[in-house]
């Protein structure tokens, strides 16, 4: 009765964002769909996460496909003391690392990151949510101008 009283008492102490954020800790396998610029075509993908949960950071950490090219899917994400999500997004398929900024709601963290594509100069640009609900991760991703769908993906243990 003492440790569960403990527990329940750790977990009510603790920020809803951290819970969230290290909700989203483990080995995920998922699939869905992405794009490279607002104008491309969507196509299917398929990725493994490893994601960790240390020192309130989310880092995660994965590799993805889709036809004919692999890319790695990865980041760092802290919920600061004042309850903003910082942290960095390192595009795969773009310039590289990015810093991304957000908030954390109950169930869900939301960042934006600014980039444009290094081949074309096309602003690839993202509002990024990320979801942890009844045992699945999603991740769902848009272009921020046009609010075009850039990726989407659900994700289980």
């Amino acid at each position: 009765m003492k440790r569960k009283l403990m527990m329940a008492l750790v977990l009510f102490a603790a920020p809803a964002g951290a819970q969230t954020l290290e909700g989203m800790a483990g080995d995920w396998t998922g699939s869905g769909t992405a794009r490279q610029l607002p104008d491309s075509a969507q196509e299917t993908m398929r990725c493994r996460l490893s994601n960790s949960f240390a020192d309130d950071t989310l880092t995660i950490d994965g590799r993805c496909a889709v036809p004919g090219q692999q890319f790695t899917l990865s980041g760092r994400l802290n919920e600061a003391a004042d309850g903003r999500l910082t942290g960095i997004w390192r595009n795969p398929t773009g310039p590289g690392q990015t810093s991304v900024t957000g908030t954390v709601a109950d169930d869900a963290i939301f960042f934006t990151f600014r980039a444009d594509d290094p081949d074309t100069g096309t602003d690839i640009s993202q509002i990024v949510r990320m979801r942890i609900r009844g045992g699945q991760l999603s991740l769902r991703s848009e272009h921020r101008q046009s609010r075009q769908l850039m990726s989407e993906a659900t994700f289980t243990r």
